[in-house]
């Protein structure tokens, strides 16, 4: 083999590797290559992505129509949180991205979730003092080896910076269950009976908690968090969620 094949040959080999260990140059929802290496979505994702904008339900942030104030899942009724918003509609697009930080671990994705959701911060009027990732079980953390939520509530406290903490230490999940994906919001909230518990020696009286998921699709889990971070005595309580789940979307 010449030194021009050798050459061509070793070239195309350091190309196949550039675009594994060097994910930042690929789009995250489709792997083709960006044409600006400085924003990790090409111009094609970037459209299917539906990002949520400020006319939502004042409550649980779903997209709303008009004059509305509320959704229905929301109107006349109490929510656990005081608020809670998202950065996207969960579709084919933005749940590409959920996905690959959850079951692929993709963590470098987790800086970009981040970032988008910091820019929804202002919503809730007040800066948290405390964030709290959504927990998962010890088993199913030692299968996966982390936690998605903590991935990107680190990110965003290092967005956030004056004096934010993660704290990992005040809600528990204890128990694994039927997976909430395909059930009912009936059957969501009786799935979730008694998998989280809270560390009763700890209080946050007067503190503002930001609570940290990837996905909003009922509330349902978020709202069993909040429950029991409640009995903590907190001053405020928000969600806030990379995507969320919109009907007829």
């Amino acid at each position: 083999m010449s030194k021009d094949a050798i050459k061509e040959w070793w070239n195309g080999v350091l190309s196949w590797i550039g675009k594994i260990v060097g994910p930042r140059y690929s789009c995250y929802v489709c792997g083709r290559e960006l044409e600006n290496p400085e924003y990790p979505i090409c111009k094609n994702c970037k459209g299917d992505m539906d990002k949520i904008g400020t006319r939502v339900c004042l409550k649980c942030g779903t997209p709303v129509n008009g004059d509305t104030q509320y959704c229905l899942e929301c109107y006349g009724k109490s929510r656990d949180f005081d608020m809670a918003r998202a950065c996207y509609v969960y579709n084919s697009a933005s749940s590409k991205i959920v996905s690959d930080l959850k079951y692929k671990k993709k963590q470098y994705v987790a800086k970009y979730m981040a970032e988008e959701m910091s820019s929804r911060i202002t919503d809730f009027g007040v800066m948290p003092d405390i964030i709290v990732p959504v927990p998962i079980t010890e088993k199913r953390l030692n299968k996966r080896g982390f936690n998605q939520s903590e991935i990107i509530a680190k990110e965003l406290v290092s967005l956030l910076g004056g004096g934010v903490v993660v704290r990992k230490d005040l809600v528990f999940r204890d128990v694994d269950r039927l997976p909430q994906a395909g059930l009912s919001r009936v059957e969501r909230l009786t799935n979730l009976k008694g998998v989280f518990s809270v560390n009763t020696s700890q209080r946050l009286t007067g503190k503002t908690v930001l609570v940290i998921d990837d996905v909003f699709t009922t509330g349902s889990t978020v709202g069993e968090v909040v429950k029991q971070l409640r009995k903590l005595k907190p001053k405020k309580v928000y969600v806030l969620t990379f995507a969320k789940t919109v009907e007829n979307k």
